[in-house]
């Protein structure tokens, strides 16, 4: 038999490759499809692929290639095959099938970070504990990916997938502290970058503290007696809330407090004193520039930082004596209605006195005629017929008209040391007169 016969029964076989094993985003593998023959029928269309594309296939005879993409956010596997009798030998003889052995590994999903905290206020002395949790686990995530805004960052730890640290705020600030990263600052195993991840909301910061930037009063300018209230206002750089009783220390002979009486919660607080026997200050101010006392108390702004509560020296601007004019004479003395206190300036009257309407600064017990002295021309003067009537602070001494008929010069002294005038256990022992002259 001439020819022979050329017989060709073996199917043709297709052996996959791949020149990548793993593929992150933005990644292609280039594939390869190796033919035990040459065929003309090999093609696009003939191979079949997963866990992403396959562009047209080109080459000829036994070797081909084609390049394959990944899906996008993807850890689906890469696999390339290709079915049994999809294409032809020369001879006609069927394929066997083939696959890609192992399957590309696919990653494409950027990790991403959780960025939380333990406090979501700071004030002043605190700290917060800042945790990083990442989608997947990275082994270049570190402090140096961290942006901070309002604060510092510090005792950066983890692995893994988790890492803390601890941010201190800002001193004497009110800037919120924002921590931050960036995309593509780490990545995760396969190699993606990141992406962005911020704390939200941001950690709220106070560490300002409150301090005190004047100290005032709304009284009027004046001398005051006993028994009168003295308020003082002290006002902070901000507003502020009180505890217990504060209490400020004054400048007053004997020393004096004023007490903590209304404010809080607002940034002016205001004390109050009570002028009492036998106070004295020539110019009312605080006694030095630690005088304003918590007295178990507290003093805080409305994030919690303790006050500074340290005054201006006293004198000095924004000190109480600097601002107001204020004395203190809260001496036990006597007035006479109408009469002059005055002896160069003696009131001038044209009748005898017999009426004479006394007030003392506060009320008074022990007050007799006895307590009383008369005098004309410097000489005494008896005050037999004389009465004394009143209560408290309000007498009225009447004198017979004989007592003081004559023209001339008069003096009316009330009190003294042995005079037994007393208030609240405060005897009268200064002489208060008053004069006149009948014309």
């Amino acid at each position: 038999l001439s020819p022979a016969i050329t017989v060709d029964t073996v199917a043709p076989t297709v052996a996959i490759g791949t020149n990548k094993a793993t593929l992150k985003a933005g990644e292609t593998a280039t594939i390869t499809f190796t033919l035990s023959e040459s065929s003309t029928t090999f093609g696009t269309g003939d191979a079949v692929a997963t866990g992403g594309t396959l562009s047209a296939i080109t080459g000829s005879g036994t070797v081909y290639t084609a390049t394959f993409t990944p899906n996008a956010s993807s850890t689906a596997q890469g696999t390339i095959s290709v079915a049994a009798a999809t294409f032809t030998d020369v001879a006609g003889n069927n394929n066997t099938a083939g696959t890609l052995s192992p399957a590309i590994t696919v990653d494409t999903v950027a990790p991403t970070v959780a960025i939380g905290t333990n406090k979501a206020t700071l004030k002043a002395g605190e700290t917060a504990t800042i945790t990083f949790t990442l989608s997947e686990a990275s082994t270049n995530f570190a402090s140096s990916d961290v942006t901070v805004t309002g604060g510092s960052l510090s005792a950066f730890a983890g692995s893994g997938t988790v890492y803390t640290a601890t941010f201190t705020p800002a001193a004497n600030s009110s800037a919120p502290g924002a921590i931050s990263v960036a995309a593509n600052t780490f990545t995760d195993a396969a190699g993606n970058g990141n992406l962005a991840g911020s704390l939200s909301p941001s950690i709220v910061v106070d560490t300002a503290i409150p301090t005190v930037s004047n100290v005032t009063s709304t009284l009027a300018n004046g001398t005051y007696g006993p028994a009168v209230a003295i308020p003082i206002q002290v006002v902070f750089n901000e507003a502020v809330v009180v505890t217990g009783a504060p209490t400020i220390a004054l400048n007053t002979a004997p020393a004096r407090l004023a007490t903590y009486l209304s404010g809080s919660g607002t940034n002016t607080l205001t004390f109050s004193y009570t002028t009492q026997l036998p106070d004295q200050s020539a110019d009312l101010g605080y006694s030095s520039t630690a005088a304003l006392a918590l007295n178990g108390g507290s003093i805080r702004d409305l994030a919690g930082n303790a006050a500074n509560v340290t005054l201006a020296a006293p004198g000095a601007a924004g000190s109480l004596a600097f601002n107001k004019a204020i004395v203190i004479d809260a001496s036990l003395k006597a007035a006479v209605a109408g009469l002059s206190s005055n002896p160069a300036a003696p009131t001038v009257v044209t009748t005898a006195l017999t009426t004479l309407r006394i007030s003392f600064t506060v009320p008074v017990t022990g007050f007799t005629l006895a307590s009383i002295r008369l005098f004309f021309e410097n000489r005494s003067v008896t005050l037999r017929g004389a009465t004394l009537t009143g209560s408290g602070a309000n007498y009225t001494l009447t004198l017979p008209s004989t007592a003081t008929s004559l023209r001339g010069n008069y003096r009316l002294e009330i009190g003294g040391p042995g005079s037994g005038i007393v208030s609240n256990g405060f005897a009268m022992t200064a002489v208060s007169s008053v004069f006149w002259r009948r014309v």
